[in-house]
């Protein structure tokens, strides 16, 4: 379901006296380089620069000190109800890593399978997580939830869960 996989080493030390941290306020130091404008960088990757809302990039990672990142793809679902009110089902599934009792991060959404109906198919790759294998496979754990999409995108009817530690499946 998921490798982990290193990256090459970082890059050299920034100089002495240029430790600017980004301006979003995510603690990570700002990257090297200029704008088109000639002025310096203020954030430290393209997803803080978009104001946030987005993970962190790989290279923003690799020079915060995070080396190896696990990547997850979800596949598919074998559904034993049928939810829907009429026609056929319309699932998607939610993601969440885990790794503690009250750390909970959800890390991605799938397409919604048109009339997916109970074998909903998705072959969806998620964006990869940063972690260090050392620390952490022994209380990480990945859950997926799949939800029936409504009529009008309104609320979700929930269709199942199922939560698996990364240990098994390493």
């Amino acid at each position: 379901c998921g490798y982990p996989f290193a990256l090459p080493p970082p890059a050299a030390p920034s100089p002495a006296g240029s430790q600017r941290r980004c301006k979003v306020g995510c603690g990570r130091e700002v990257t090297a380089g200029l704008y088109k404008t000639g002025r310096p960088f203020s954030t430290c990757c393209r997803s803080c620069a978009l104001g946030g809302v987005h993970r962190h990039d790989v290279e923003c990672d690799h020079r915060s000190g995070i080396d190896e990142v696990m990547l997850v793809k979800v596949l598919e679902a074998k559904l034993t109800e049928n939810l829907a009110t009429f026609g056929l089902m319309d699932p998607f599934a939610k993601v969440h890593w885990i790794t503690s009792s009250t750390s909970r991060q959800q890390v991605a959404t799938t397409p919604v399978a048109w009339a997916g109906h109970m074998n909903p198919v998705w072959n969806y790759t998620c964006i990869g997580q940063p972690w260090a294998i050392a620390s952490g496979v022994a209380e990480a754990e990945l859950e997926f939830a799949v939800f029936e999409r409504t009529f009008g995108d309104l609320s979700h009817t929930p269709c199942g869960t199922a939560r698996v530690s990364l240990r098994k499946l390493l």
